[in-house]
């Protein structure tokens, strides 16, 4: 994984899905669960802040590459 311009909260190597209730969180947790099978890199936005948990950067978006 690569990280660009991470904020300097996001000590630890994940992302934080902001609420995997929501419709977005679970069409972002699909993504990654189906790029996984497929073998494929998923490329994930982060919101530039740790706002979920502390030493995790929180996702916006993600791609399929």
């Amino acid at each position: 994984s690569e990280a660009y311009g991470s904020p300097t909260c996001a000590t630890a190597e994940y992302w934080i899905i902001a609420d995997e209730n929501s419709v977005a969180g679970k069409s972002q947790f699909s993504v990654v669960l189906a790029a996984y099978m497929a073998g494929k890199t998923v490329r994930v936005y982060g919101t530039d802040n740790c706002a979920r948990w502390g030493d995790g950067e929180s996702v916006t978006a993600v791609f399929v590459k």
